[in-house]
């Protein structure tokens, strides 16, 4: 499998952090005492193995790639939608396609909450095909 969630990640946070620099950014579960605002849920998947770009050997080639996040905002609906667009920028340049994006209903009606997932294929190089 090619895994560079953690380049991927870091660009990502790089790319936010640069625009919403007290943005807390995290792949990790975060307890209520840890967390602030605005804030970056990262998390990837790998759902399957693609057998239709495996080399003769069966070696994977492309890895499929799944990118999940959900921005947070406590001032406002604009601030979470502007850290996805940051987020959104960085991916597609990096040649990731976003596959769905969702304004999601909180308990707490005070915090702003938006999620967003791109998919792209990944080869041993970390280069991405959509």
């Amino acid at each position: 499998m090619n895994d560079y969630s953690s380049v991927i990640y870091n660009e990502v946070k790089a790319a936010v952090q640069a625009k919403y620099p007290k943005c807390f950014c995290t792949t990790a579960s975060v307890s209520s005492d840890d967390s602030r605002l605005p804030a970056l849920y990262v998390s990837f998947s790998f759902p399957y193995e693609d057998e239709a770009t495996a080399d003769s050997s069966g070696v994977e080639k492309w890895t499929q790639t799944v990118i999940s996040v959900e921005a947070y905002s406590g001032t406002s609906e604009q601030e979470a939608r502007g850290i996805v667009k940051a987020v959104d920028a960085r991916l597609r340049q990096s040649g990731f396609r976003r596959s769905n994006y969702t304004k999601v209903p909180n308990a707490d009606p005070s915090i702003r909450r938006i999620s967003a997932t791109w998919r792209g294929k990944v080869n041993k190089s970390g280069e991405v095909a959509a």
